[in-house]
């Protein structure tokens, strides 16, 4: 399956945080909110789990990044998330 990019400037990089898992292991996770500089819904939010929260460090606020994502939903009492 081939990825798909999003460009933009990034406007905010939340906080990171540990949760737990229903089997009661920690993992991390960690949002960053990325400007695709669009006319109307130009904001995405996208999500990095596990080891890959380390690749935020490398990420400055204000600057421009082009990302290449994996697009998934997971389905949880009849709706898609």
């Amino acid at each position: 399956m081939d990825n798909t990019s999003i460009k933009g400037r990034v406007v905010k990089i939340k906080n990171l945080e540990t949760k737990k898992t229903k089997k009661g292991t920690d993992f991390t996770i960690q949002e960053i909110i990325v400007d695709q500089n669009k006319n109307y819904n130009s904001e995405v939010c996208l999500v990095f789990l596990g080891d890959n929260v380390d690749l935020i460090k490398r990420i400055n606020e204000g600057e421009v990044y082009e990302f290449y994502i994996n697009i998934s939903s997971r389905e949880h009492n009849e709706k898609h998330y």
